[in-house]
């Protein structure tokens, strides 16, 4: 692989031309800057394509979906295009989730040289969580057990996930019909299910969290959201559903998401009817949607 191929790094965003624009010199500033940047379009107005003209020089380039196709579907499309292009390594990135640290890709790279089998690792990043199928829940790896490498479940794409090209030559690529919510989760599980390792640096995760504030951290239980952001639940339950029932074939994990949806969609009237019955809705039209396979982007 030439030198100048190790990595590249594709940005995916929606109508956020100065947050894009931030986060690209950020990246560019990295101790190990990107050989290449592409920027993954998901407004059909195309409200990005001037960006390769605010970077002269930069090895920068856009593509327009055309269509919203959800974090998934840009990520698909991207990585067909570098794939092709025969990059090593490709970096996934939101356009609002720049880099926290300057040598943090740096730190990255170095992750595969401490990994017993170097030509199985599939995909390394900043940040992971392991996910128990059983109970359909991601799990935290307590702070006393962050040291060296740790192979996980799942590095979501808000915390640098690289993939490398050897999972591409197997054709594992992300699902482009979950749209949006636990994208990064069904990819990481598609890399462990073809063989390949999925691992995160110990040392780099504790750095992420005291830099979070979030040493010795507990998830609430039920955490309310804003009302115009609930329908994030009908993507989160749907996707997890259908992982858990069509791919990972972890029949007790559907069960279990069953019990938490039937649970939550009767504390949501904690905080008023409207509250109530429009978050009842979207858990259980996530999990109709999810058992029953229909995917895309939703319209309600």
């Amino acid at each position: 692989m030439q030198a100048d191929k190790r990595y590249a790094v594709f940005i995916m965003t929606y109508q956020r031309e100065v947050i894009l624009a931030d986060t690209i010199h950020k990246l560019l500033a990295q101790t190990i800057p990107p050989a290449k940047i592409l920027i993954v379009d998901n407004d059909p107005e195309k409200s990005a394509l001037h960006i390769t003209d605010t970077f002269p020089g930069v090895n920068i380039s856009y593509y327009a979906t055309g269509y919203n196709s959800g974090p998934a579907g840009a990520a698909y499309y991207a990585l067909k295009i570098l794939f092709e292009e025969g990059w090593q390594w490709m970096l996934w990135m939101d356009d609002n989730d720049p880099p926290h640290f300057e040598n943090v890709i740096e730190n990255i790279l170095k992750i595969p040289d401490q990994y017993v089998e170097t030509g199985k690792v599939g995909m390394i990043g900043a940040v992971g969580v392991l996910f128990n199928k059983k109970v359909a829940k991601t799990i935290r790896i307590p702070d006393d057990q962050l040291q060296g490498i740790i192979e996980v479940d799942n590095i979501a794409g808000n915390m640098l996930p690289m993939i490398h090209r050897r999972v591409l030559e197997k054709n594992i690529f992300p699902d482009k019909e979950l749209f949006f919510g636990f994208e990064e989760l069904d990819y990481s599980l598609a890399i462990k299910r073809g063989g390949f390792a999925v691992l995160v640096s110990g040392e780099e995760l504790l750095r992420h969290r005291r830099n979070a504030n979030r040493l010795n951290f507990r998830r609430k239980t039920y955490q309310v959201k804003k009302t115009d952001k609930l329908w994030r639940e009908f993507y989160s339950v749907r996707n997890v559903v259908y992982i858990l029932r069509y791919k990972e074939k972890f029949f007790t994990g559907v069960a279990s998401m069953f019990f938490r949806v039937l649970g939550k969609s009767m504390v949501g009237f904690r905080w008023g009817w409207k509250y109530g019955s429009l978050n009842l809705k979207y858990l259980w039209s996530g999990f109709y949607d999810g058992f029953n396979k229909h995917l895309g982007k939703k319209t309600f």
